[in-house]
């Protein structure tokens, strides 16, 4: 699928997509995805072991992560399917 169609529709996977493997990293493995955001992009505060609190916030911003992702799949679905 090339052309105008193509790119939108790959411009969407990729919305969707991205937000949720980060999304699902924060959830499942917090201090780990949580220090690769801090060695990235150095906003993000650093987990260190016993820190739950920071590790609790980490979940709670991967399933907002998850919750985006959801709704780009769903306005895509929308889109293709015309039911909207």
């Amino acid at each position: 699928m090339r052309g105008p169609i193509g790119a939108f529709l790959l411009f969407y996977v990729i919305m969707s997509t991205v937000p949720c493997g980060l999304g699902l990293s924060l959830v499942f493995a917090p201090t780990r995805a949580g220090n690769f955001l801090n060695e990235v992009f150095a906003l993000f505060p650093e987990v260190r072991r016993g820190e739950w609190t920071k590790r609790v916030l980490y979940q709670v911003f991967g399933v907002g992560l998850i919750a985006v992702s959801v709704f780009y799949g769903l306005q895509l679905w929308r889109t293709i399917i015309g039911s909207g």
